[in-house]
């Protein structure tokens, strides 16, 4: 199955519905594909050419499928943008995208009219003439397919660790991967519902890519309506024999903190055979209370399916395989630094009795077909099972270079391994993950991870936890110093339990720093992860210090 097959023999039998104004707007296959054949006729006839770099800057909607598929059949390269919004407390919108305009030589844009204004003065402040092309269904006349050397699609990062460099992703990493999660996945005719927004890999690949090539039946709705109610998304699966769900651990826990036992009565989640949660670290109690939620309607909890995948992989890198047991390990401690190995105290198999569990980790299972998986120490030699290292991972879906301001340049890598950034270790075959290194910081010469910090935090933060907080580090000769950034105001008590928590990790001379930030202004990924490296350099001189040391950090 290639990625354009279906652009070519649509199934007049299924199709994609979106959901506007309260109600699900459905256009078949047939339809989609002849508008995809005009619409790229038309890009042709406004200039745009093969080769081509084109931002898209849309939501969930007919026109994404008509613009995305229209640019790949004409031979053009999308790329997909977040909207202003979706970048909110970064160090601006305009120039990412002015970035964005310099590395790729862009010369034509896709939009919502919304943010037409926007983006062209972005585009303007790059000193290049950036045209919109026109959304809606095409009168042109159907085209035949165009080809060119080069990526299929580019996905650009959002500058958080310097300037943006657009990842190259060639057809062959696309339907490699493709072909990796339709067989892990192992669904038929009747996909999902994806809310996960269109410009992140996992709302990208996993929520729309995947089911539009296999021409499976699938529903898209915006995140925005999915945390405004998250109850139509899941009556979905209750009422339509849907199979997979796709999403981070974050969409899970709002699903159980929203929806009521009693408002599921009349579903049936029997059919359900895939739950992926990735793209962060996945907690146990969270799937744990998601599955209790559903059981009474027939949820099997070998329908867990947690995964780990990143960008320069495509998307999906590990999972562990629908009608196995989801596992989760007891390491009896809540840090796990680089480099040591980890003691496998205790295991269990997710059935809805975990509660929330200090030191446990959830199993991202083995590598997808086609994939190789290994951890490596500083010296990039390989460790043993239970060992901390980076995570490296080869195979025909990981992409070779990215597109900067100073030429294309190769990912990183040694060899055809490359070397993800992200610390896990193994035990027994199954990849456990740990967090990102780069966050991470030195404590009596060992790595500890923020994401371990926070999972020891998580009692104290708990009544707003819900993405409104996080940990931020560095260290020095006078020892580690961390910031609580937070979106609400902290109890004198609660202060206290939390450097009380962080001094028996860190040591005694820990600085512990506190940051309020305004509502909604802590800086995130397009993935929906905190940028931890922007809220250090942006706020560590604002943040008070009341802990040993004293002063500023």
């Amino acid at each position: 199955m290639t990625l354009t097959a279906w652009i070519e023999h649509p199934a007049p039998d299924r199709g994609v519905s979106f959901w506007r104004d309260m109600q699900w707007q459905r256009h078949s296959y047939v339809e989609l594909a002849a508008g995809v054949r005009s619409k790229a006729t038309e890009f042709g006839e406004a200039g745009v050419r093969p080769g081509e770099v084109v931002p898209i800057v849309l939501g969930q909607s007919a026109d994404f499928i008509l613009s995305f598929f229209g640019l790949i059949w004409m031979g053009a390269v999308p790329t997909v943008l977040p909207g202003p919004k979706a970048l909110s407390g970064t160090s601006g919108y305009a120039p990412f995208v002015a970035g964005i305009a310099g590395i790729s030589g862009v010369r034509h844009f896709v939009s919502e009219q919304r943010y037409r204004e926007t983006l062209t003065a972005a585009f303007d402040s790059s000193g290049r003439e950036v045209r919109p092309l026109e959304l809606g269904w095409s009168a042109c006349a159907e085209s035949g397919e165009q080809s060119h050397d080069g990526p299929v699609i580019m996905q650009f990062t959002s500058g958080s660790r310097g300037n943006p460099k657009g990842l190259c992703i060639t057809r062959e990493n696309v339907e490699a991967n493709l072909a990796m999660l339709r067989e892990w996945a192992g669904f038929g005719d009747q996909f999902g519902v994806s809310w996960l927004p269109l410009y992140h890999d996992m709302g990208l690949i996993g929520g729309m890519l995947t089911p539009v090539t296999t021409q499976a039946e699938a529903k898209l709705m915006s995140p925005g309506d999915f945390v405004r109610d998250p109850l139509v998304w899941l009556r979905e699966y209750g009422h339509k024999r849907y199979e997979v769900m796709v999403m981070p651990n974050f969409g899970f826990e709002w699903v159980v903190r929203r929806v009521q036992p009693q408002e599921l009565q009349d579903c049936d989640f029997s059919a359900v055979r895939s739950v992926i949660s990735g793209a962060e670290r996945v907690q146990l109690d969270t799937l744990s209370q998601f599955g209790a939620l559903l059981q009474p309607g027939g949820f099997k909890f070998t329908a867990l399916t947690p995964a780990y995948g990143l960008a320069e992989g495509t998307l999906a890198v590990t999972g562990v395989r629908p009608g196995q047991r989801a596992l989760a390990v007891d390491l009896g401690q809540t840090i796990a630094p680089f480099g040591r190995r980890v003691t496998i105290r205790n295991e269990t198999e997710i059935d809805g009795t975990q509660e929330v569990r200090a030191g446990w980790m959830v199993s991202c299972g083995m590598p997808l077909r086609g994939l190789e998986l290994s951890i490596r120490d500083e010296d990039q030699q390989e460790l043993p099972d239970c060992v901390v290292g980076e995570i490296w991972v080869r195979g025909a879906s990981v992409a070779r270079s990215y597109s900067t301001e100073n030429g294309v340049i190769d990912t990183d890598r040694v060899g055809d391994w490359l070397r993800t950034g992200d610390s896990g270790f193994v035990y027994n075959s199954e990849l456990y993950v740990v967090g990102r290194i780069g966050d991470s910081i030195k404590v009596r010469g060992e790595a500890v991870h923020m994401e371990d910090l926070e999972g020891q935090l998580v009692d104290v933060l708990q009544p707003s936890l819900f993405r409104r907080s996080c940990v931020v580090g560095s260290d020095s000769a006078e020892g580690p110093a961390v910031i609580i950034a937070t979106e609400f105001a902290l109890e004198p008590a609660e202060r206290v339990e939390i450097q009380r928590i962080l001094s028996g990790i860190l040591g005694e001379a820990t600085k512990v720093g506190w940051l309020q930030l305004k509502a909604n202004d802590l800086p995130m990924t397009t993935s929906g992860k905190p940028r931890r490296r922007e809220v250090w350099l942006r706020h560590h001189t604002d943040a008070t210090v009341t802990t040993v040391g004293g002063g500023r950090i």
